[in-house]
């Protein structure tokens, strides 16, 4: 009954806060691997939705999910941490005195520079 669905639903809630708190553990462990492999879930987790949810295919295209997953792995998992990591080095002092103005010009980096010309 309506106990068993509210009782399934918070054990689910906790579960999901553990692992969470788990991976972010993790995370700060190891940054870079940790990025990598979540990168790569999340490249091919979108990848197979897309294909199976809105392109509404029968079959999955492993060549395209496999290309996509190692994209995700590689360039959103270690060499984008790098290039973000590097605006704090370009961006003049001012940037660096609020993290609300390192945030703006990291953006303007981002979507100006990085983003047009390197991805």
């Amino acid at each position: 009954g309506l106990g068993t669905v509210l009782s399934d639903a918070v054990n689910a809630d906790a579960t999901t806060t553990a692992m969470a708190s788990r991976i972010g553990k993790l995370l700060i462990k190891y940054p870079y691997s940790g990025n990598m492999v979540i990168s790569g879930v999340l490249g091919f987790g979108g990848d197979t939705i897309c294909q199976k949810v809105v392109e509404g295919a029968e079959e999955i295209d492993w060549r395209r999910a496999g290309a996509l997953t190692t994209f995700c792995f590689f360039y959103q998992g270690a060499v984008s941490r790098v290039i973000y990591n590097s605006y704090q080095h370009i961006l003049p002092r001012w940037f660096m005195k609020t993290p609300m103005r390192e945030g703006l010009g990291s953006t303007v980096i981002d979507n100006f520079f990085s983003s047009p010309f390197i991805y």
